[in-house]
């Protein structure tokens, strides 16, 4: 069950263990049960969510929030579903380590997870990314992004930058179904790059000499102990390039974009305001944190409203989305 509250503002281990249920992502429900807080609510400060109430949210112990009747003329009619918040802060790299462990980091794989768990579970019925993340390394982040793109088919999923996103955090960002920036907020450095350091002329200033001995012919070819040869530059140039390409055609197809939009805009590789980044088409809105939670909360309401809950086995286009992330024949049906 869907009940825990985390603060926000601090970086939670998604894959840490005992991770094997949604508890500890929830900064935000929209209730679909009775309304009533958890027992343990209080525990943690968290968004100043009592100014959001009004005619899409009804707070719940000055923490947690239910939408209003789905269906009209029904009062108290609370079974649209739960919006959970999935932070994104800090350094972005693959696996758990202690620099997720101490707040550092954010991990692809528990990103990955709790996206997973949060489209898996009926109770759910829209995810957002609050992300505040200078970027880090790309292994992860394509097959996080792929299954966003699948994902967000099945749920809603928007990303938030608040008020950071750049580099591999951008390529989250533009995955979601909407990307929205904080006032002031910056994004995009849509590109990648290789760092070689060299001590061989300093050391010999000093008098130190190393042989590297090999075996294999490019083995520690970009090591710090020798001038890097023309051969390693070039082989480092090209894993950019591919990174760069993987990156391009992430954000091109999660934008809705041509990929020679991005190459030649986007910032070419540099950090855009939010209020540029709309003009440039890398964002879609500029907007408070608490503001996203109450236009999601409206589409949720909206879409409920206008249709009815889903009936997935009378739509094509959700069959197969929901069998592109592996959920075919799981209940969707809140």
């Amino acid at each position: 069950m869907l009940h825990d509250l985390l603060d926000p503002l601090w970086m939670v281990d998604l894959d840490g263990p005992g991770r094997a249920q949604l508890d500890m992502l929830v900064a935000a429900t929209l209730s679909m049960a009775s309304g009533q807080p958890p027992a343990n609510a209080g525990a943690h400060p968290a968004l100043p969510l009592a100014a959001l109430a009004g005619e899409d949210l009804t707070v719940v112990a000055g923490q947690h929030t239910a939408v209003k009747g789905a269906a009209q003329g029904v009062a108290g009619q609370a079974q649209i579903g739960a919006l959970v918040v999935i932070p994104v802060f800090g350094l972005m790299q693959q696996h758990r380590s202690w620099a997720t462990e101490y707040g550092y980091a954010t991990s692809t794989d528990g990103v990955l997870n709790a996206v997973q768990a949060a489209i898996a579970d009926p109770q759910v019925a829209a995810i957002v990314l609050r992300i505040y993340s200078p970027g880090g390394t790309v292994h992860g982040i394509k097959v996080l992004s792929d299954y966003l793109l699948k994902a967000r088919k099945v749920k809603p999923i928007w990303g938030h930058a608040d008020s950071y996103a750049a580099s591999c955090a951008y390529w989250l960002l533009a995955s979601c179904e909407r990307a929205i920036a904080t006032p002031m907020g910056e994004v995009g450095s849509v590109g990648c790059y290789l760092v070689h350091t060299s001590y061989a002329d300093a050391e010999q200033k000093v008098g130190i000499k190393r042989t590297v001995i090999r075996a294999g012919k490019n083995k520690a070819d970009a090591n710090e102990w020798e001038a890097l040869s023309e051969e390693a530059r070039a082989r480092l140039q090209a894993r950019a390039d591919a990174a760069y390409a993987e990156f391009v055609a992430s954000v091109a197809k999660g934008r809705a974009v041509g990929q020679d939009k991005v190459r030649n805009g986007f910032g070419e590789g540099a950090i855009v305001g939010a209020a540029d980044a709309v003009a440039e088409g890398m964002i879609d809105d500029v907007a408070p944190f608490s503001d996203t939670l109450v236009s999601l909360a409206r589409q949720v309401r909206t879409a409920s409203r206008a249709t009815g809950p889903r009936a997935a086995s009378a739509d094509l286009d959700l069959l197969r989305a929901r069998a592109d992330v592996g959920l075919l024949g799981a209940d969707f049906s809140s």
